[in-house]
């Protein structure tokens, strides 16, 4: 069976190699004063799973090489994939490669399947309709899309650009924090194809729309929550496996005590460390297009006296609709953010998942801790647009957990981190190690190289000695994650399965 398998995938890649060719080959090769003409291959369209340019018709559907390829390695090697988002994954170019089950599942429902391989060639009067229809359509997109701004082309050329060279071997500390540190907190995202992104834009009319008329006030007209929409694509490489080794040198440097800190490094060590800092950082700037966007809103919104809860209107059914949903974009979002982190590589799907469960409530606080507001007021929203003030925090969480948000939110707006300590804190509190914990060394191991990277980076803004100091406050002030955290399990937990 398996080989009846090879051979039709084999089929279908000649099939659609002949189709590339054409069948306008000159057979008299000796021939040479005439003088070939150029080939115009056959208009596919968009690939139906991902709307990629289609390459062909692969497997009965018109499909680019990538979708090709994937379906290909899936049915031979007899996959079993899983989604860990309701099997909700919406599939296009940019992130078709981060759920495998909902793109499988795409192409099944698109029509994709080993029986749909065919042979022959395309008849030329239905080739020569095709392309002239084609011609068509790219006049008439070209009289609908003349005007392209000059800062459209910049954001695109910024985000698209070469970073093949960001990598722990080549990384060159110096040359990358001296740009780094003029680089922009608002990372644009990278431009698609003119249909994905009209069709992105179809699928979050209806939540912009929504959005816009709850609240007006200070928000771009592409917001949206979910850092996961239109997020560029990481430009920081994973650690190697031969890394590994170091960061048990460190690890046993430290022996899990922070007093061991600071350490002196070797050429190794000191270049690991500067990698992380480095790649922290633009991961951290990646997904925080979207809660600036919020900070911003928060701060036009304070500085000219706007209450959001005056106008408060909500009942608890309204309130009690939008928690799954922002709990599954929150879910989202911390999946795409940790995955990308330095070092998560090493960990197992499973371990990572379920650290990342364990950690969510942790990772959402640090993300949105300046939403806390030092006027006692939460300028948090929903995807369509709820707002969630004082009085739904104190609903969900409780009055006694709420005011101890609140008084956590004021320690870290006191401890005044820059963004690249800040991008540190996240994944220092999510490989903390606790009892709940099936690997234990993998986390202990990230621990303590986020650990040294943090104190490096704090010795580099404050010297040594001053750094030295912020680095325990900097701890003490994350030790108080543990017992809100264990409140959020306990009384929290419970509630938000009902909702």
């Amino acid at each position: 069976m398996d080989t009846q398998l090879i051979d039709r995938f084999d089929s279908d890649d000649d099939e659609q190699s002949q189709m590339a060719i054409g069948s306008n080959v000159d057979k008299n090769v000796g021939n040479s004063s005439k003088k070939s003409r150029p080939r115009q291959t056959f208009p596919f369209g968009n690939c139906r799973v991902c709307s990629d340019s289609a390459t062909g018709i692969h497997y009965g559907i018109a499909t680019c090489e990538g979708c090709k390829g994937f379906f290909k390695r899936s049915i031979l090697r007899k996959e079993k994939y899983r989604c860990y988002f309701d099997n909700a994954c919406l599939i296009n170019v940019t992130n078709r490669n981060r759920c495998k089950a909902c793109r499988f599942r795409r192409c099944l429902d698109e029509g994709m399947s080993v029986d749909g391989v065919k042979m022959g060639r395309i008849p030329k009067l239905v080739k020569e309709r095709a392309l002239r229809e084609q011609r068509e359509q790219e006049i008439q997109q070209e009289k609908s899309q003349i005007k392209v701004t000059d800062e459209g082309r910049a954001r695109e050329y910024s985000c698209s650009s070469s970073t093949s060279d960001r990598s722990v071997e080549n990384y060159d500390p110096i040359k990358n924090d001296t740009v780094n540190e003029h680089r922009s907190t608002d990372v644009q995202p990278n431009r698609q194809t003119n249909d994905v992104q009209k069709k992105n834009d179809q699928t979050n009319l209806k939540e912009k729309e929504i959005l816009k008329k709850k609240t007006p006030e200070f928000l771009p007209e592409d917001f949206s929550i979910d850092e996961t929409i239109d997020l560029p694509i990481s430009s920081t490489e994973k650690l190697p496996r031969q890394t590994l080794e170091t960061m048990r040198n460190l690890a046993e440097k430290i022996q899990g005590d922070s007093k061991n800190v600071p350490l002196k490094l070797n050429d190794e060590e000191t270049k690991l460390i500067a990698f992380i800092r480095f790649a922290s950082n633009e991961i951290f700037l990646r997904h925080s297009r979207r809660v600036n966007q919020l900070e911003s809103r928060m701060d036009k919104m304070v500085f000219e006296g706007i209450d959001d809860s005056l106008d408060d209107t909500s009942t608890v059914e309204d309130f009690l609709g939008t928690v799954p949903k922002i709990v599954e974009v929150i879910m989202r979002c911390a999946v795409f953010y940790v995955q990308e982190l330095p070092g998560m590589n090493y960990m197992n799907g499973t371990n990572l998942h379920q650290m990342i469960l364990r950690r969510a409530y942790d990772w959402f606080l640090l993300k949105y801790y300046l939403l806390l507001n030092r006027n006692g007021q939460c300028y948090f929203l929903d995807v369509h647009g709820f707002r969630y003030t004082r009085r739904w925090l104190n609903f969900f969480y409780g009055i006694e957990m709420a005011n101890a948000m609140f008084d956590f939110a004021q320690s870290m707006r006191d401890l005044q981190l820059n963004q690249r300590e800040q991008s540190l804190i996240v994944p220092l509190r999510l490989c903390q190690s606790d009892q709940t914990s099936n690997d234990d060394e993998m986390p202990r191991l990230l621990h303590s190289c986020y650990l040294v990277a943090l104190f490096e980076e704090l010795k580099q803004h404050h010297g040594e000695i001053k750094g030295k100091i912020h680095f325990n406050k900097v701890l003490q002030v994350l030790d108080l994650l543990t017992p809100l955290a264990e409140s959020y399990q306990q009384h929290v937990g419970s509630r938000l399965v009902q909702a």
